[in-house]
């Protein structure tokens, strides 16, 4: 049985008049029921900031700084993992680059780094409750940025086995493991039978996948979100309809197969994809649109689009 640490981070905001982050009025950090004194940061963009050499210490790395390229250096057993206040770069050795969209903040010669470093590069959750933080991180950490990830719905599932839908694989098979951690959205390990298959999955795939159809692989880690299980539509596009400022407001599949509801929330992607507009997709296209799930009853049916990706 795999042994999980919880870092619990209780945060209340305090007022600063620097522009680079604002301090906390309460400090508390908690690594695996063990405070730690070191303080923790809101960026001025809002982006919550972690102390990288306290938490990661704590978490049983060896963390050095290495002045001549003011970058840190962090170990355990196999996994190496640098950054620099300088980049938005995250590296492990013979892989690329990893981005989390923020570098590292420097301050008063501690470094800090945002909380996704937590959930992607660490592969550890975070769960936010009003100003308070739990966070958790698995002894024999798995990097995400390494393995391929996707979020997911199960359309099948068996005892060692689950069936879900990729947005961009299409139809994927995974087997379930004695390795297989499997968590529910509040950080409770549990069972591939107390899986809901009618929320989200997000999924850590194990590090080789077949070129098969469908595609075959495992998992590492499988986490049932509270969101309400994406749907996946595809067809070609017959209408296009715009408000008076011209902006896309719908799209329609087929022949009144299903209605897409868009904005400018909405990710669209061409096949190889590069970001493109809802002004580039045109009647004829050919296109593949993952949903919120939610549909209504009227004849055709109406669904958000979150990403449409089109050919």
């Amino acid at each position: 049985m795999k042994k999980f640490l919880g870092l619990a981070l209780a945060v209340v905001i305090a007022f600063s008049t620097s522009a680079a982050f604002a301090a906390e009025a309460n400090k508390e950090i908690v690594v695996n029921s063990k405070k730690i004194e070191a303080l923790y940061i809101t960026a001025d963009d809002g982006v919550v900031m972690l102390p990288l050499r306290a938490v990661c210490e704590e978490l049983g790395f060896e963390v050095n700084w290495i002045g001549e390229s003011r970058s840190i250096e962090l170990a355990k057993g196999d996994i190496v993992i640098a950054c620099s206040p300088d980049f938005d770069q995250y590296t492990f050795p013979k892989m690329p680059n990893h981005s989390l969209g923020k570098k590292p903040i420097l301050v008063e010669g501690r470094t800090y780094v945002p909380e996704s470093f937590i959930t992607e590069i660490l592969g550890g959750r975070v769960y936010q409750q009003d100003n308070s933080y739990t966070i958790l991180v698995s002894e024999n950490v798995t990097l995400p940025a390494i393995h391929s990830t996707a979020s997911v719905y199960a359309t099948e599932m068996n005892e060692k086995s689950l069936t879900v839908m990729d947005f961009l694989r299409g139809e994927v098979i995974i087997a379930v493991t004695d390795d297989t951690e499997i968590f529910d959205f509040e950080g409770k390990k549990i069972e591939i039978s107390d899986i809901d298959t009618s929320k989200q999955l997000e999924v850590i795939y194990g590090a080789v996948m077949t070129p098969s159809i469908p595609a075959h692989t495992n998992a590492v880690r499988i986490t049932v979100t509270n969101k309400l299980a994406n749907v996946i539509k595809e067809g070609a596009v017959t209408e296009i309809l715009k408000d008076k400022e011209g902006n896309v407001t719908q799209i329609i599949l087929g022949e009144n197969e299903v209605v897409l509801n868009v904005s400018a929330e909405t990710v669209v992607k061409d096949a190889e994809g590069n970001v493109k507009t809802l002004a580039d997709i045109a009647i004829g296209s050919t296109l593949k649109a993952r949903t919120s799930g939610i549909m209504t009853m009227s004849i055709p049916a109406q669904m958000p689009a979150i990403e449409i990706m089109f050919f």
